[in-house]
Formats: structure tokens, sequence, C-alpha cells
């Protein structure tokens, strides 16, 4: 034989399909609970110690939802509450990931970086504008086994962090 072979680490590209149920505050009752999907494209870039380093973007599904409001918002003709569309939002997220024991196909996840929201009125208009875009943080947390070489199941939190509710 020639000796041992090295074998560099290359990075690993990887799409991923999630669908979960949430609660977006400033909801009214439960307007603001949702079913949502996620999806992702991402890489596990380099191994640093007993952690893989890596990043993801993502896109996330919206909710269209009336808003929890104080009676003088609410038109007196018709004591209706606004309407409002919560649309797709953007993340990037930095990600670290690592066996829970080595021997095992049980790995945790952790997630964090940024979000991109908009929230647009339906129904009205308002003197500070109809919509609202902003930037939040992001924080994930989960853990994951792997089904095969190429699949695996995870199951996570996430929560997205703001002053402001909906």
């Amino acid at each position: 034989t020639m000796g041992d072979v090295m074998i560099k680490p290359h990075p690993i590209f990887y799409a991923g399909g999630y669908g979960g149920y949430g609660t977006v505050s400033g909801g009214y009752k439960n307007d603001g609970n949702v079913a949502q999907g996620r999806f992702t494209l991402g890489v596990d870039a380099k191994e640093y110690r007993q952690w893989m380093l890596g990043g993801e973007v993502g896109i996330q599904s919206g909710n269209t939802m009336r808003l929890a409001t104080s009676s003088s918002v609410l038109d007196p003709t018709t004591d209706l509450l606004p309407q409002a569309i919560l649309k797709p939002l953007i993340d990037l997220l930095f990600t670290v990931k690592g066996q829970i024991q080595p021997d095992k196909p049980l790995y945790y996840i952790l997630k964090g970086g940024i979000a991109y929201r908009q929230l647009q009125l339906e129904d009205r208009t308002s003197t500070y504008g109809d919509g609202l875009s902003k930037l939040a943080g992001e924080f994930q947390a989960g853990v994951g086994m792997n089904l095969t070489e190429h699949v695996q199941l995870n199951a996570f939190y996430q929560g997205i962090y703001s002053n402001n509710n909906a």
C-alpha cells in the first residue's frame, strides 16, 4: 500500500423542509395560531473539535390574521378589528451541530441569526404607513437523528424575538 489516505472534509450542502405550529404575538384570540412551513438551504462548512459549523438561509410561510388592539383603533361604524398579513419571512442563521453520544445517530442542533419580517395592513390605512418591515433576532434549538446517510429527522424550538408584537 502507499500508506494512509487523508480524506479532507468538504462542505456538505443540504436542503430542508420543515413544518410546525406556532403563535404570532398580537393576534386576536386564536388568529395568531398558525401552521407553518419552512424551506432551507444550508451548508455544513467546517468541523471544529466535536462540532460541525455552518450556515443556513430559509424562507418561512406567513399568516393572515386579525390584530388584537384597543377600542380606539377600531372603526366606530363596524367595530371590525384590523386585518393584517404577516408575509413570509426570510432568515439567515449560523448553525452548530454536535453528536449527543459518539456511537449513536442522535445529535443536537443550535441555530442563531436574524429574521426579516413584513406585516401589511389589509383593510385600512395608517398615518404611520400600511406596513412594517423589521429585522429581529432568531434562535432555534433541537435534536435530530440520522435515518439514513441522506435523510435526517429533526425536532426544533424556534423563537423570533422583538420588542414589538404583531
